[in-house]
């Protein structure tokens, strides 16, 4: 992958997984999309949004449901 391809966090206006049932920035909680949230489904892909992946937020600094993982 190329270097312009890559996208880096630092800049990105993001909730990180130590601000889940945070009182600060809002009242943050992370919701685990529904096809990763059960018991049976991919627990890698839950337990890396649970544990590692950033949240972006939207305009107003709310979350908006997108994942990503940084280096």
């Amino acid at each position: 992958m190329s270097d312009a391809m890559m996208v880096q966090i630092n800049g990105i206006d993001a909730f990180t997984p130590s601000y889940d049932d945070a009182d600060a920035h809002g009242g943050y909680n992370r919701e685990t999309p529904s096809r990763f949230a059960g018991e049976r489904d991919d627990s890698l892909m839950r337990s890396l949004i649970n544990n590692y992946a950033v949240e972006l937020k939207d305009k107003d600094g709310k979350p908006t449901g997108n994942f990503f993982l940084d280096q």
